[in-house]
């Protein structure tokens, strides 16, 4: 859906894949973190336990 955010404003040069190819390194570190929390469940609840 943001994605399409992004086409509509644009400039009209810029490909809906333009926009899909400079996603992916933001899709890339997401699926990084979620990997990372899944084998270190800690890294989740750190920083709230620092506020304790």
């Amino acid at each position: 859906m943001l994605a399409i955010t992004m086409k509509s404003v644009a400039p009209k040069h810029i490909t809906m894949m333009q926009i899909y190819v400079a996603a992916i390194p933001y899709v890339i570190i997401t699926f990084l973190m979620m990997v990372a929390v899944l084998f270190y469940p800690p890294l989740a609840t750190w920083l709230p336990k620092m506020f304790e």
